[in-house]
């Protein structure tokens, strides 16, 4: 029986190897430096979070204080819908929460010129575009 034990005891140590070796690279592993963004539409995030990405990478690069005052004025320019609520920087990874301005809507004006098209597709096009309202 202690041959049998003897044979269980090492599977044992190889397993708990394995999983302190699996836990080591899991925990000391190095994430790369990222943005999270949160409160802004979901169409709308991916194109924040790019922006912002690239912003963000090269503050970080240049290590300079208040990068998340650079960050905030960069996004208050691009994004003037949005407001920010809260940012912030734990080493290289950024933080932003927006708040959007439901209550603040925008003035759109939009002027669609009918392109020169041949015969076939005129039609669908003067089909699809007859729900836009005309400018009086």
């Amino acid at each position: 029986m202690s041959a049998g034990s003897d044979g269980y005891g090492h599977l044992i140590r190889k397993a708990a190897v394995v999983l302190w070796a699996v836990a080591f690279l899991i925990v000391g592993a190095k994430a790369e430096a990222g943005v999270t963004v949160s409160g802004v539409p979901e169409w709308l995030e991916a194109p924040v979070k790019r922006s912002l990405e690239a912003v963000w990478k090269e503050v970080v690069q240049r290590s300079s204080p208040g990068r998340e005052r650079v960050v905030e004025l960069v996004a208050k320019r691009l994004f003037p819908g949005l407001d920010i609520r809260e940012i912030r920087g734990f080493g290289e990874d950024l933080f932003v929460y927006f708040d959007t301005r439901e209550s603040e809507r925008l003035s759109w004006n939009v002027v669609v010129k009918k392109p020169e098209l041949p015969g076939f597709l005129e039609r669908p096009f003067l089909e699809d575009a007859s729900g836009l309202e005309t400018a009086a």
